[in-house]
C-alpha cells in the first residue's frame, strides 16, 4: 500500500489526535497533547514531525523534536488498516534523516514499558533499550 510521508501541520491535529487516542501503546494526556501544546511543539521543531497519508487519510503520525544535540521521537502510531506494511519504518527513517540533516547525532524514543509490540518494533529497527536508564517526569502546571 502506497503512503506519502509529509510534515505534520496543525491542520492534521484532529485526525492525528484521533489516531493517537485509538492506538494501543500511545498515551494521550492533556494538556501536553492539547491543540495549543502541539502547535507550540511543531513551531519549535519545524518540519520534524510527520504524518503518513494514504490519499487524504492520515494513517500514521510521529512527533519528532530535538534540543540541538539529541532527538526525541514519540507518539508513533499507525492505523490498524496500515500496520505491518512498512509505514512506521518509513516514518522513522524519514525522521532520523531529518534529524541528521540538522546535525543531531543521537536520538531517543519514549515507549511505555508495557507496550510489548512497540518495544519489539523499535528493537527491530536497531534501537537499544538501556537497562541503566530511567525516564522520570514531573508535572509543571
Amino acid at each position: 500500500m502506497n503512503v506519502e510521508i509529509k510534515t505534520m501541520t496543525m491542520r492534521h491535529y484532529d485526525a492525528v489526535l484521533s489516531l493517537w487516542s485509538s492506538s494501543p501503546g500511545v498515551h494521550v494526556q492533556m494538556p501536553s497533547d492539547s491543540r495549543a501544546s502541539i502547535a507550540r511543539y511543531l513551531r519549535r521543531n519545524r518540519r520534524m514531525s510527520l504524518v503518513a497519508l494514504h490519499g487524504r487519510k492520515i494513517v500514521g503520525a510521529l512527533l519528532v523534536g530535538h534540543d540541538g544535540r539529541r532527538g526525541l521521537l514519540h507518539h508513533l502510531a499507525v492505523d490498524n488498516s496500515h500496520r505491518r506494511q512498512g509505514v512506521a519504518r518509513q516514518m522513522v527513517n524519514e525522521a532520523t534523516a531529518r534529524l541528521k540533516a540538522v546535525g543531531v547525532d543521537k536520538a531517543w524514543i519514549v515507549v511505555l514499558a508495557g507496550n510489548a509490540a512497540g518495544r519489539d518494533f523499535w528493537k527491530s529497527m536497531g534501537w537499544n533499550e538501556y537497562a541503566d536508564s530511567v525516564i522520570a517526569g514531573k508535572e509543571l502546571r
